[in-house]
C-alpha cells in the first residue's frame, strides 16, 4: 500500500504476501476496508485463448477480483470491455524480454527503496508482493501521477540496457 501527495513520491505504507487463497485475500481485503479513500489497485484476470491451460492458479485471480466486485472495492466488467493490456504494458522499467524486465524491475525497486523479501514479509517468497508494488507504481506514472512518473523516468534514463 502506497500514500502519496499530488507532487511527492509515494510512500510505501505496508506490502503483504497474501496466504491462504481466497479465504485469506478475503480476509486481507476486510481488514484494509478500513483505509478510507484508498483506490485499489489490482491486476485484472486476463484470459488468454492458449496462452495457458485454465487451471486453479491461472483463475484463482478472478475469483479474488470477484472478492473485490463483491465489496465494491472494483468496477463490475460491461459487455464489450477491453479485459486486458498487453502482458509487456505491466512493466514500467525496461527490459527487451520478460527476463530482462522481471530484473530491471528487481532492480528498480531496490533502487527506489520498494523491495521487499519474504523474511521481510514473514513469508517463503515475496514475488507477489513485489509484482504487486511494481504495477501499482506503473499504475501511477500511468494515470498522471507526475511525481511517480517522472522517478521512473529518471531511473529508466540512468539504467538504460
Amino acid at each position: 500500500m502506497f500514500s502519496c501527495e499530488e507532487d511527492s513520491i509515494p510512500t510505501l505504507e505496508l506490502a503483504l504476501q497474501v496466504k491462504g487463497g481466497v479465504s485469506g485475500f478475503r480476509g486481507l481485503v476486510t481488514r484494509l476496508q478500513e483505509y478510507e479513500g484508498a483506490t485499489w489497485i489490482s491486476e485484472k484476470f486476463s484470459p488468454r485463448p492458449g496462452a495457458f491451460g485454465q487451471g486453479l492458479d491461472s483463475t484463482l485471480p478472478l475469483v479474488c477480483e470477484g472478492v473485490l466486485i463483491d465489496r465494491d472495492l472494483l468496477p463490475e466488467y460491461t459487455p464489450g470491455e477491453k479485459r486486458w493490456r498487453r502482458p509487456i504494458d505491466q512493466y514500467a522499467f525496461g527490459g527487451n524480454d520478460k527476463k530482462s524486465r522481471k530484473r530491471m524491475q528487481h532492480a528498480a525497486l531496490r533502487d527506489l527503496g520498494y523491495y521487499v523479501t519474504g523474511k521481510t514479509l514473514d513469508s517463503p517468497d515475496a514475488d507477489d508482493a513485489r509484482s504487486a508494488l511494481a504495477h501499482g507504481l506503473a499504475y501511477l506514472a500511468r494515470n498522471g501521477h507526475k511525481a511517480t512518473y517522472e522517478m521512473i523516468s529518471e531511473w529508466n534514463e540512468r539504467n538504460r540496457e
